[in-house]
């Protein structure tokens, strides 16, 4: 509800008209939070169903199945190289304790398997489902406007 710019600052101010305007306009449920608003309609296609998520950012498929916590960074760095305990600890920042719980937490859902030399990789049977959302996440529109915001590949 801008009239008009001064120097970058709205001038909402100098305009007492507008601003007596936008005032009574206002619809009670927000003038009891000091808000000037006057549209209460509800947007439906403001939040998309999860299919439609999921379909345009596969990358969100592991944290739909794992959540948002250690055990979905975990799978996200293992499916990059082959990681020790200490290089999940080293990249999250979590403790050493929670870090091998969350890897055998995923080592019992069958999502990774361990190495000779200690280190956790993505399990066989799991590799390709993994390797494919990495895939699709690739060329989503979310990953390429992550990409744009952050001015990095992918």
């Amino acid at each position: 509800m801008k009239d008009e710019q001064c120097g970058g600052r709205p001038c909402v101010r100098r305009t007492r008209i507008k601003v007596a305007e936008w005032k009574a306009e206002t619809l009670p449920l927000f003038a009891q939070w000091g808000f000037w608003h006057n549209d209460a309609v509800l947007k439906r296609n403001a939040v998309r169903p999860i299919g439609w998520i999921l379909r345009h950012c596969p990358e969100l498929w592991i944290r739909a199945l794992l959540g948002t916590g250690l055990d979905a960074e975990v799978v996200e760095l293992v499916t990059t190289a082959p990681r020790t305990v200490a290089d999940v600890v080293r990249a999250t920042g979590a403790s050493y304790a929670a870090a091998h719980a969350a890897a055998m937490r995923l080592r019992g859902r069958g999502l990774l398997s361990r190495q000779a030399d200690k280190a956790w990789t993505v399990s066989p049977e799991a590799t390709g489902v993994v390797r494919a959302v990495r895939h699709r996440a690739s060329g989503s529109r979310c990953a390429r406007r992550n990409a744009n915001a952050s001015g990095g590949g992918v």
